[in-house]
């Protein structure tokens, strides 16, 4: 292949370069910036390792947590990788996948997802649902939880621990909680129903 006859190929394709020796060229200037990216990519695998590695370890991390109630969407929004690649992931265990991929999606923890999460995409209510119900053992009723949500719809929390809720409830809950556990709160009614149905207190 020469210098004229790359002239309708894409520009990346172009001589000289890596990728016209790839396309079939083997003039001097393709077959030096060849072998020189050849070497260089030995010396980067010699210090690092291979770009790529087994993905196992990280699918394995993956299904636990989406056993844990969490999707594969939100999962791959807190890694910052493709979700598409995750569930191909999840599909195929035996396959080889980025290092850097891998190194992001182990890094992802239930802690941080609930912290980071958009606020839309959906987590499980259950650590909501016991702080709400904690507040209510110490004397909280649900109006005067500061949560930024109608009552109503912290009673749906607070009794569907089972369900999901979008993060930023989650994270709305949690601020009121940590606000609010060690004081006692000013409704005897609302603690003595709590106890009485056997909810524990904060702590």
């Amino acid at each position: 292949m020469t210098t004229a006859t790359l002239t309708d190929v894409p520009a990346r394709w172009r001589h000289p370069s890596e990728a016209a020796y790839c396309g079939g060229c083997r003039c001097t200037a393709c077959t030096s910036m060849r072998y020189r990216s050849a070497k260089a990519y030995r010396r980067r695998v010699a210090a690092t390792g291979p770009a790529l590695i087994d993905a196992g370890p990280a699918a394995r991390h993956v299904a636990r947590l989406m056993s844990a109630g969490y999707s594969a969407a939100i999962i791959a929004a807190v890694a910052a990788v493709d979700p598409a690649g995750v569930l191909k992931m999840l599909a195929e265990p035996r396959r080889r996948t980025g290092r850097r991929t891998t190194a992001r999606l182990l890094a992802v923890t239930p802690r941080r997802i609930l912290a980071t999460a958009p606020d839309r995409m959906r987590v499980p209510a259950i650590g909501a649902s016991r702080r709400l119900r904690a507040l209510q053992a110490v004397g909280w009723p649900l109006h005067l939880i500061p949560a930024g949500h109608s009552r109503a719809r912290l009673q749906w929390i607070a009794t569907h621990p089972g369900g999901t809720i979008p993060a930023g409830q989650h994270r709305a809950v949690s601020r009121a909680y940590d606000l609010l556990c060690m004081l006692p709160g000013p409704s005897d009614r609302a603690a003595t129903r709590a106890r009485r149905i056997g909810i524990a207190p904060p702590l």
